[in-house]
């Protein structure tokens, strides 16, 4: 059970790591380059 939820919060950190690196890239414009024209 101690292993399940390990894995859990792995996982969890790695989604969390993923959308700030995300939101990172939104920040610096490069996710959508077309959205600088409507933004």
């Amino acid at each position: 059970m101690v292993d399940l939820m390990l894995y859990l919060r792995k996982q969890c950190d790695n989604t969390f790591a993923f959308r700030v690196n995300v939101a990172k890239i939104k920040e610096d414009g490069n996710f959508f380059p077309n959205n600088n024209v409507s933004n």
